[in-house]
C-alpha cells in the first residue's frame, strides 16, 4: 500500500465517520436543534413584539396626555365662554334698564313739556285776553275822554255816559 491509499483511506475514514456522525447526529438531534432554532426564533418575535407593544403603549401614553390636556383646555375654555356670556348678558340687562328708564325719563320729560306748553297757552291766552280787554277799556277811554274842563259843554258830545272816573261831572 502507498502512502496515497493510506492517506486517502484515513480521509476517507475520518470523513467517513464525520459523516456518519454528521448523519447520526442530523437523525438524533434534529428535533432538538428544530426547537432550539424556533424557541430562538419565538424569542426573538416576542422581543420584537414587546418592543412594538411598549412603543404603542408609549405613543398611546403621549396621546392620552394630550387628549387630556386639550379637554382641559376646552373646558377652560367653556368656562371662560360662559362667564363672558352671564357678562355679555348681565351688560345687555343693564343696557335695557337704562333703556327703559331713559324712555321713562323722556315720557316724564315729554309730559312735563307738555304741562309746561298747556300753562303757558294758557297764560298766554289769559294775557291775551286781559290785554284785549284793557285796549277796549283804553278805546272806550279815548272815545268818552273830555276835552273840555268843567264838562258844560262835552266836546265831543257823546250819548253816553262818562266810563269810570274820566270827568268828575254828574249828568
Amino acid at each position: 500500500m502507498t502512502w496515497y491509499e493510506i492517506v486517502v483511506g484515513l480521509m476517507a475514514a475520518v470523513g467517513g465517520l464525520g459523516g456518519i456522525a454528521a448523519f447520526i447526529k442530523s437523525f438524533m438531534f434534529t428535533k432538538q436543534e428544530k426547537k432550539g432554532k424556533d424557541l430562538e426564533n419565538d424569542s426573538k418575535k416576542l422581543d420584537n413584539n414587546e418592543k412594538v407593544i411598549s412603543e404603542w403603549k408609549e405613543m398611546y401614553h403621549e396621546k392620552e396626555k394630550k387628549c387630556n390636556e386639550k379637554d382641559a383646555m376646552l373646558a377652560q375654555k367653556d368656562a371662560m365662554l360662559a362667564q363672558k356670556d352671564a357678562e355679555k348678558e348681565q351688560l345687555q340687562k343693564k343696557i335695557h334698564a337704562l333703556y327703559e328708564e331713559r324712555s321713562k325719563y323722556m315720557a316724564k320729560r315729554e309730559l312735563e313739556l307738555k304741562q309746561k306748553d298747556a300753562q303757558h297757552a294758557d297764560e298766554m291766552q289769559k294775557k291775551d285776553q286781559e290785554n284785549a280787554e284793557l285796549k277796549m277799556r283804553n278805546a272806550e277811554l279815548q272815545w268818552n275822554e273830555c276835552r273840555v274842563n268843567g264838562c258844560d259843554k262835552r266836546e265831543p258830545p257823546r250819548d253816553r255816559k262818562c266810563v269810570g272816573s274820566c270827568c268828575d261831572c254828574k249828568e
